[in-house]
């Protein structure tokens, strides 16, 4: 029985790589699939932490495809407590909510904001995205542009 005809499982298969919009649409991102990786991340070219009725806010400029620039406002739901294998060292990253389109699904999930500048892609989807919806086909890579219908509002 293949995977994605179990019962239980998926029945979108996708590359390791893809083509994903985030936000509203607004930028198109090559995102790397990790099943591997509990969450979500996304690398930033800079962040602006600012207060916003009391609440801790970010500003934060992503650039996607062709150099596109996209500034994302978005409160910090939370922060992600990161332990360094070889020491004590910690450091904490922000946690936004954040929609993303993958073929034509949609979800908006917590996504972890660090400086990705020594990868090779800005934004990882892990399996909190992955989960219920995506079964990943190693062999595979930009099996479809991301088409979904999203409310701008």
């Amino acid at each position: 029985m293949c995977l994605a005809q179990a019962p239980g499982y998926a029945n979108e298969i996708v590359g390791w790589l893809e083509t994903v919009t985030i936000s509203t649409g607004e930028l198109r991102l090559v995102a790397k699939l990790d099943t591997g990786a509990k969450t979500t991340s996304l690398g930033y070219k800079s962040i602006r932490y600012f207060q916003m009725n009391g609440r801790d806010w970010v500003s934060v400029n992503v650039t996607g495809k062709k150099n596109k620039t996209l500034v994302l406002e978005k409160e910090v739901i939370r922060y992600l407590n990161i332990k360094q294998h070889a020491g004590e060292a910690r450091h904490r990253r922000p946690v936004i909510l954040l929609g993303i389109c993958l073929k034509d699904i949609y979800k908006k999930v917590e996504v972890d904001l660090m400086d990705r500048s020594g990868f090779n892609y800005t934004l990882l989807i892990g399996r909190n995205f992955l989960v219920d919806e995506f079964v990943v086909d190693p062999r595979r890579k930009f099996t479809q542009k991301p088409h979904c219908s999203v409310d701008k509002r």
